[in-house]
């Protein structure tokens, strides 16, 4: 009795495993991604390294000692500590241009993580697809199967002929062969699948596409979606980093300090004080500014582009997307006012078609599902493509 609850659990563990929805497929290739993971470590690298060079330099501390080269002369020993000062960590411009720039590395990594999300979410309405349509092939597979039997039955009696027999035969064959040439897809897509969960299999034996919904008003929908996305997050960054470069350009023009204290001990006889020094930089800032300035004009203008670009991208996707929400519609409706199936095998059965008939006319309904499915599958895809923009 135990044994058969433990496989009466194992059994719904594999259930619930294989009837994941998109959104759990997603999460759980989020929470296992060796590539998102690796991505994440690199960017933790990144964060560091922007944020090392925005220190004052260490103090420096030195100590002579020296003695004379005629007698009486004695020795002498100084000690001096001294720090240096340059005007751009002290105001802040280093550690405002190392935010901006890890700001970047952090739209980086969103823009990664949406492409991942993306890919999974393709994959898994491509299952659905396979899966829905596979469905639908192994319906006339099993019933292929019975006619072959059949008319093997039948041409052993000598009720058939083999005319009759060579269809059945071949019927069998072509929809068993389309069978397996899903089953290989199938697989296929779940070893991608399990590629970006880092290894982990994850399964999805749903036929039914995920509802993704689709904005009614584009042009609200689109301000939040420019307002969000790490592209345009990205372009305004540039701007920002560009702008912030130039201040630092600016400071670097302005001299460095540097301020101690001296010892001096000779023979007894000390000497102490403090010391100050001053770095014009007269030649090593040259052309810095000019640089940092075209660098910042040249982000400006890239944002800009960016921003057309993305608007018509946007636009142009939604427009597709509602498409092909109309045309699959379309296709549904007009595959569900003309399925003749049950019709049609009982016909066959009771003798008033032939099985030619029976078969050309069960492919041109399997021609018509997998054409309502490919219409369905495209929305989806289209849909999940326009979704990620507001991600």
């Amino acid at each position: 009795m135990k044994r058969l609850i433990i496989l009466a659990f194992v059994a719904l563990c594999a259930t619930t495993l294989r009837a994941q929805t998109m959104e759990e497929i997603v999460a759980a290739v989020e929470a296992r991604s060796t590539h998102l993971e690796a991505l994440r470590h690199s960017a933790e690298a990144q964060t560091l390294g922007n944020r090392t060079d925005i220190y004052l330099s260490g103090p420096e501390v030195e100590f002579h000692y020296l003695w004379g080269n005629l007698d009486g002369m004695g020795e002498r020993a100084d000690v001096s500590v001294r720090q240096s000062f340059d005007l751009a960590s002290l105001f802040g411009y280093k550690r405002r241009v190392a935010d901006s720039q890890n700001r970047l590395v952090e739209l980086d990594y969103k823009a990664e993580r949406i492409a991942l999300v993306l890919a999974t979410q393709k994959l898994y309405i491509e299952m659905v697809y396979n899966n829905a349509l596979r469905e639908a092939v192994a319906e006339r597979a099993a019933y292929a199967e019975r006619i072959a039997e059949a008319y093997e039955r039948s041409l052993t009696e000598g009720t058939a002929n083999v005319l009759e027999y060579n269809k059945a035969m071949l019927n069998r064959a072509t929809i068993n062969g389309e069978l397996t040439r899903l089953d290989v897809a199938i697989r296929d897509l779940h070893l991608q699948l399990s590629t970006l969960a880092g290894g982990d299999t994850l399964r999805v034996a749903t036929t039914e596409f995920p509802l993704i919904s689709v904005p009614s008003s584009f042009e609200e929908w689109y301000s939040e979606c420019e307002r969000t996305n790490p592209v345009m997050e990205y372009a305004r960054g540039e701007v920002e980093l560009g702008r912030r470069q130039l201040q630092l350009g600016k400071a670097a023009n302005l001299p460095d300090i540097a301020a101690g204290y001296m010892h001096e001990n000779i023979r007894r006889e000390g000497y102490h004080g403090v010391t100050v020094g001053v770095s014009i930089p007269l030649w090593s800032a040259k052309n810095k500014v000019r640089q940092a300035r075209a660098a910042a004009l040249a982000a400006e203008s890239r944002a800009e582009d960016t921003r057309v670009r993305f608007y018509n991208d946007v636009l142009s996707r939604y427009q597709r997307t509602i498409g092909l929400q109309t045309t699959a519609e379309e296709y549904r409706k007009a595959l569900g006012e003309t399925d003749n199936q049950a019709l049609l095998e009982k016909a066959f059965m009771e003798g008033a078609i032939s099985l030619l008939d029976y078969i050309l006319e069960s492919e041109l309904y399997l021609d018509a599902l997998q054409r309502t499915l490919e219409a369905e599958r495209d929305y989806a895809l289209s849909a999940a493509e326009l979704s990620a923009y507001a991600m």
